[in-house]
């Protein structure tokens, strides 16, 4: 498809040849049987995403008309299953299924309309829009939502506010979205240069569920549904992760890289991505004892020892953590290394004497593990006093 735009994909229910219609920058295609066909109907438009609900095709164009094509049939589009999501006239950018509903984004505001099943005219019929728009096409995601209470689905997106402004990530609850990033994510989202290039994903693993948000340039933040948490992640060399899409299969996480034609499975038990090593950071919040300064005499790393592995690869044999300072709050010093344990070393005790001084701005401290083995950090503790030594 030549094109570079945001592209939306949704398949039907035909029971025999099945269709996979795709449509990006007002092109449409469909994928059936193997073949990839064009969409020649003159009343399909130039949309810019698709759904399938009721198993209809529904699209949505800049303008913010909706589209419906007939039953299971990518190929056949009537002009008057049409209809605008205009309730405030601000165009459209997305639409997604949610259930028997369409929720249809425009960059100002959201619509939900509900199936009707018409036989003649759009089957589906108008049923609240909300003053609160999409930031970024691409970051709309239907998610996967797991807490300790239960296990059900919501949509999730950057959001804006009535005049279009970024106004931060929020979490659908009914027709309600609800604000769930923190003032961290929000700075990366509005530092973002296209927000046109800002991507979601999501998936489970364990018992939690997964929403991430890839901003280029950026960073790629994580929201754990099941402890309300923001985690960054970050690929060996990237300033982002470079995971562009996700798939699950079955209990089969794929995972597609964002610059090469590869495919990864996502494995809790594998502490590495692809050949690349996986860095665990975990930096503490600010140590300090304003306005006085501070003398640091031991930090101690409360985490899972003796899990090296029985292997000839040095790293993975006798892993190590490092442990750096920050006095200024932006840059590092060098790096100490101790080591993890090797495998059975289970009664290590890590910890790092002889720090220094802090001035009235504190300290901050950064442990990172780079070893293909279990890493688990549980807390830090400091032995410190106020004022100088």
């Amino acid at each position: 498809i030549p094109s570079d735009g945001w592209v939306g994909m949704a398949r039907n229910a035909r029971q025999a040849g099945t269709q996979t219609l795709i449509v990006c920058d007002g092109i449409g295609k469909y994928v059936q049987g193997g073949s990839v066909i064009d969409v020649t109907d003159t009343d399909f438009g130039t949309p810019l995403d698709v759904a399938c609900v009721g198993n209809h095709f529904v699209t949505i164009d800049a303008s913010g008309y909706l589209r419906a094509s007939e039953i299971n049939d990518a190929t056949d589009w009537d002009n008057i299953a049409i209809a605008g999501a205009q309730a405030n006239p601000d165009g459209g950018m997305r639409v997604l299924a949610r259930g028997k509903s369409v929720l249809a984004f425009g960059p100002r505001s959201f619509e939900e309309w509900a199936y009707s099943g018409a036989d003649s005219g759009l089957p589906f019929q108008f049923q609240t829009a909300t003053d609160i728009g999409c930031y970024a096409a691409g970051s709309v995601i239907a998610a996967p939502i797991v807490t300790k209470d239960l296990v059900t689905s919501s949509i999730a997106w950057a959001a804006t506010d009535q005049y279009g402004s970024f106004a931060g990530v929020v979490l659908l609850d009914g027709t309600s979205p609800r604000k769930i990033s923190s003032h961290s994510v929000d700075r990366d989202f509005r530092r973002c240069a296209d927000p046109s290039t800002i991507r979601a994903s999501a998936y489970t693993m364990d018992g939690h569920s997964y929403i991430a948000w890839t901003i280029p340039d950026e960073t790629t933040w994580v929201y754990n549904t099941a402890t309300n948490l923001w985690h960054e992640q970050l690929s060996y060399g990237y300033d982002h992760w470079r995971v562009g899409s996700i798939c699950v299969i079955g209990n089969t996480v794929l995972a597609g890289d964002r610059a090469s034609p590869t495919l990864y499975r996502i494995d809790g038990d594998v502490h590495t991505e692809g050949s690349d090593p996986h860095v665990m950071t975990i930096q503490t919040p600010t140590l300090h004892a304003f306005p006085d300064p501070i003398t640091m005499h031991q930090v101690y790393l409360d985490c899972a020892t003796g899990v090296g592995l029985n292997t000839t690869t040095p790293a993975d044999l006798d892993p190590m953590v490092s442990m750096s300072i920050s006095r200024d709050g932006e840059t590092f010093g060098n790096e100490i290394s101790r080591p993890l344990g090797r495998q059975g070393q289970t009664k290590k005790q890590l910890s790092w004497s002889g720090l220094g001084q802090a001035d009235h701005r504190g300290a901050w401290f950064k442990f990172s593990a780079s070893a293909g083995v279990v890493r688990s950090f549980m807390g830090a503790s400091i032995r410190a006093t106020k004022g100088r030594a």
